[in-house]
């Protein structure tokens, strides 16, 4: 664990170059994120959501800028500490799910623990006992190609939450759910985030996730639109 897992980015600018043209994904982007937080990000479809996700997580880095957790310049690490901080610390859930296909469910979420060196008789008993939480517990040995989207979803997010890292990064984590499995799986994350203080921050469209934030931060043209704290929370 470190000490401190608050987020900061500041003056956090990201530039694509595609073609001759430069697309700028974000802009002059300064944030705060405390320890804990339950925040969603919203906005329009290319406002800088997912970059700003993958920057935090350390995926991609700033054109100019700086990105810190705790007491980690984030872009100042090469790629393996990164890599390595990442799997210590961060958990992702993709809107693609990004799942191993040759891999049972089973095995899709041990694989982050198997990466960490977890035991392998405590790396299975976690990953069953987290497949069952999130309604899972009689597909533990499919593969992704036999489930159905919101079934891979699932697992995607067993995976994220079994390790418990101190932040989750989730992209669209609800897309492929009705709202039933929705609901289910956003009250396995605030009890996760209430109980175990892990930092959940979200990029999504959906209102269902943005309902439940105690945090919205609405995105435009890569620049912070509105932040706002909402205070039935």
């Amino acid at each position: 664990m470190i000490m401190t897992k608050d987020i900061n980015l500041n003056s956090i600018t990201r530039v694509y170059q595609q073609g001759e043209y430069e697309v700028r994904a974000l802009s002059d982007v300064s944030l705060h994120f405390a320890s804990g937080e339950f925040t969603t990000l919203y906005g329009p479809s290319g406002s800088g959501k997912t970059t700003l996700l993958n920057i935090i997580g350390g995926l991609d880095l700033p054109t100019s800028g700086e990105v810190s957790i705790g007491d980690m310049q984030i872009q100042k690490l090469s790629a393996s500490a990164r890599a390595k901080f990442r799997l210590r610390h961060i958990g992702f859930i993709f809107q693609s799910f990004n799942l191993i296909p040759v891999l049972s469910a089973r095995e899709n979420v041990e694989f982050t623990m198997q990466l960490q060196g977890v035991d392998r008789k405590i790396r299975r008993q976690r990953a069953i006992r987290i497949l069952e939480q999130v309604g899972l517990g009689q597909l533990i040995n499919r593969r992704p190609g036999e489930m159905s989207g919101g079934q891979q979803q699932r697992v995607a997010v067993a995976r994220a939450i079994v390790s418990e890292p101190d932040i989750i990064l989730a992209d669209e984590p609800t897309a492929n759910l009705d709202s039933q499995t929705a609901s289910e799986l956003l009250s396995l994350m605030e009890e996760l985030n209430t109980t175990r203080g892990v930092t959940f921050l979200f990029s999504t469209h959906d209102e269902r996730v943005m309902e439940r934030a105690h945090r919205l931060i609405r995105l435009c043209d890569g620049r912070v639109e509105n932040d706002q704290y909402l205070p039935h929370h």
